[in-house]
């Protein structure tokens, strides 16, 4: 059979979105995930975005990595499948309220010239290890890798992350994120970020994701370094901070009780096709 999909990317995370009610008998499996993402044999992307249905009145999205895994949400995946909705497939609501496995997230959509604007609720930011609400003072982890003890901070945005803070060489980086992606410490893996501050409303970010590898962008790991960065009294809350990604930038709010963040960026349709399955 042939599989209709609609290639779409955020900040440059780039996705294969597929609208699986359209194809009768489809299941998305890790396999099939896996070959759509290839860069050299399938389409190319970070991770494919199904559309499952719609469930108790919200459309359902389900989100793969490109090595098959399922990530719980994805930001920049969320406004792209949001844009695809809206403007492809009649969901024309605002908010526009979806189901995902992290829960529901509102989005609302504007238009600035040709451009696609798409902003997140991303609700609660928390501590992965107690389940709480981040705080002020958020705790560190310092755990042993290869290159020897790494601080770093956890923080879940639906998804885990560990935000490490500092100036890293890009080899470092990549050696690092690769450990602690599969460290033993996170049981189900975890998304790695490299944070530096520039200012109190500027960071500048690189993102090891688990599954994928560099990206160049994420927008939960945009979330949640820049609630650890409020909690460390590095940025205000409250107020959006700007985090400059190797794709683009993202813009975040963090609220002061850490119960609600906003995320807001582009989204933006590449192409459309079919494909032999």
């Amino acid at each position: 059979m042939e599989i209709a999909f609609i290639k779409v990317q955020g900040t440059g995370n780039d996705f294969v979105f597929i609208d699986a009610p359209r194809h009768p008998g489809l299941v998305v499996t890790a396999e099939l995930a896996s070959r759509l993402c290839d860069r050299n044999f399938g389409i190319g992307a970070d991770g494919v975005l199904v559309f499952v249905g719609v469930v108790q009145g919200h459309p359902v999205m389900r989100i793969f990595n490109a090595d098959g895994s399922v990530a719980e949400m994805c930001g920049n995946g969320l406004r792209c499948f949001a844009k695809v909705l809206s403007e492809r497939l009649g969901f024309a609501v605002d908010p526009l309220v979806i189901k995902t496995d992290a829960g529901l997230r509102s989005c609302r959509l504007r238009h600035e010239g040709e451009s696609t604007l798409v902003a997140i609720s991303m609700g609660p930011i928390r501590d992965p290890r107690s389940g709480e609400l981040l705080h002020a003072g958020h705790r560190a982890e310092s755990l042993a890798t290869a290159d020897g003890e790494v601080t770093l901070y956890p923080a879940s945005t639906g998804n885990p992350h560990a935000i490490v803070r500092g100036e890293l060489s890009l080899e470092e980086m990549s050696r690092l994120g690769a450990e602690l992606t599969r460290h033993p410490f996170f049981p189900n893996g975890t998304n790695v970020e490299f944070m530096s501050v520039r200012n109190p409303t500027e960071i500048d970010l690189v993102v090891f994701e688990r599954g994928v590898g560099f990206t160049l962008a994420c927008g939960t790991g945009a979330v949640a370094t820049a609630a650890v960065a409020v909690a460390m009294n590095l940025c205000p809350a409250g107020q959006p901070v700007t985090l400059h990604l190797p794709g683009g930038d993202l813009r975040v709010t963090i609220q002061p009780d850490f119960a609600e963040s906003l995320l807001e960026g582009p989204a933006e349709e590449v192409f459309s096709g079919t494909m032999p399955i």
